[in-house]
């Protein structure tokens, strides 16, 4: 598993993979201009180091980049490279620990990427309003979707989210987090500062209708999750609460973290020495600042 400049046709890559989608609309014409000088998975993460360095106000995210990623022949394989947002902690210990063999640490760092962005009903059924509305803001996970900062961690458990049907998911199959339909989490949020319930009878890991998980005044190490209506305790705070916390308390922190998180995301299957290649190739560094 490696960055190999492949999309594989997978649900996991509706929304990157139609001709309006920006990989094949923009990324990819932008790619045909430099393809015999670097590869496409090259490209790829060249294009997401730069446009999370751009978005970061303080200008101190820093990612260091080295390129010789080799582009897959075939794009076959892909499936189940990304978590199941319903399925919360399992589907983060099985994507990013077993299968990828990154550290839990480093897994809530790479979280905070979406500090950026907001969900598409279209491609993955979540929502809490249907794309195109006025106000899409409602489904990204903090209030500055274009700006990169810890603003993801700060709301996550700074705020009071509450379990939620997703409307005009009939059959009920999925469940998400909001607060007063402003904002958004999926339970492979929630999971990195509480102990969620994702028992329920209704659909798979969708929990308790309006539990409610967040601060129960100050302090803010005091978050908890309670039941609707008798506010008995359901969850506290998770195994990761503690970092969630810190990097929510800290901008620096975070952006530090995160950066030898995705360089250690993009350089899997690589080696960083010509003497001794990853099972994909060798990868050699480039100060972008000065070539």
């Amino acid at each position: 598993m490696g960055s190999d400049g492949c999309l594989s046709n997978t649900s996991d890559n509706r929304g990157l993979l139609e001709a309006t989608s920006l990989v094949l609309s923009v990324m990819e014409p932008m790619w045909q201009r430099y393809c015999d000088q670097l590869s496409r998975a090259d490209f790829w993460v060249l294009f997401a180091t730069l446009s999370m360095q751009r978005a970061d106000p303080t200008h101190s995210l820093s990612i260091p980049f080295k390129f010789g990623r080799v582009d897959s022949a075939t794009c076959s394989a892909g499936a189940n490279r990304l978590p199941e947002p319903q399925n919360g902690a399992h589907a983060i210990q099985q994507v990013f620990l077993t299968q990828m063999g990154l550290t839990l640490s480093e897994t809530v760092a790479l979280f905070g990427a979406h500090t950026i962005g907001h969900v598409h009903n279209a491609n993955s059924g979540y929502g809490v309003v249907p794309d195109g509305s006025a106000d899409i803001l409602q489904n990204a996970w903090d209030p500055t979707p274009n700006v990169f900062d810890n603003q993801y961690f700060v709301g996550l458990i700074g705020q009071g989210w509450k379990n939620k049907p997703v409307p005009g998911d009939t059959p009920r199959s999925k469940n998400i987090w909001t607060i007063n339909t402003q904002g958004i989490m999926l339970n492979s949020d929630m999971v990195l500062g509480f102990n969620i319930s994702t028992s329920s009878a209704a659909c798979d890991h969708c929990g308790v209708v309006d539990e409610r998980c967040g601060p129960n005044g100050p302090p803010i190490n005091q978050a908890l999750c309670t039941a609707p209506v008798t506010n008995t305790l359901t969850g506290g705070r998770s195994a990761t609460f503690a970092q969630v916390q810190a990097f929510a308390q800290s901008n620096t922190a975070f952006l530090q973290a995160f950066s030898a998180a995705f360089s250690k995301l993009t350089s899997l299957g690589y080696s960083n020495s010509a003497t001794a290649p990853g099972k994909l190739g060798s990868l050699t560094a480039i100060d972008l600042a000065t070539c």
